[in-house]
């Protein structure tokens, strides 16, 4: 139907009388407004998150490389038609969630702790899901030799609660007067 549409408002263009040619271009570029201008604001946002979109990426493919490893020589359960609905549904998960808490902060507002601090988490969440999943791989393929057992524990936490001081350095008086 939209190609139809297109098509004969192009021919009226090239063929028709010049107020059919004026009414054509106005109805095309009517149609394509709306869709240039959402295209300009991804492709903005896109720009200037260049590095979260790869790392996201990245972690993806890796998680799936890393998940397809375990399953088809570690487990030995491999089935061609779960893995590609496993890397579907983490991906579409992934980019739903993703636009989702974006969309929070523009929201909240720019320029205050409260977006600044839900921002950080909403894309930790983001690239930890992915990431997180393939670390956990890992540590399959080694045994749990690496990465440490303490860091999955850590990604483990934070997924429960979201809170970032799982990933900091504990104080070593702390520490001290926990072991006593």
């Amino acid at each position: 139907m939209l190609l139809k549409f297109l098509y004969h408002n192009l021919l009226i263009i090239h063929q028709g009388s010049i107020i059919g040619k004026v009414k054509a271009t106005l109805y095309i570029s009517l149609i394509g407004s709306p869709l240039a201008f959402i295209v300009d604001k991804i492709t903005h946002w896109y720009s200037l998150n260049f590095g979260y979109v790869s790392f996201v990426i990245i972690a993806i493919l890796f998680d799936h490389f890393l998940g397809t490893w375990v399953h088809a020589w570690i487990k030995r359960d491999f089935s061609m038609k779960k893995n590609i609905q496993g890397l579907f549904i983490k991906s579409a998960m992934i980019l739903f969630v993703g636009v989702l808490v974006e969309g929070f902060k523009h929201i909240l507002g720019k320029d205050n702790i409260l977006t600044d601090y839900f921002s950080m988490i909403s894309r930790l969440m983001v690239f930890v899901y992915p990431a997180g999943s393939a670390l956990m791989n890992c540590a399959i393929i080694t045994n749990g030799a690496f990465p440490p057992t303490s860091w999955i524990k850590k990604i483990t936490r934070f997924n429960k609660d979201m809170r970032l001081e799982h990933f900091k350095e504990k104080n070593t008086d702390e520490n001290e007067t926990n072991t006593n």
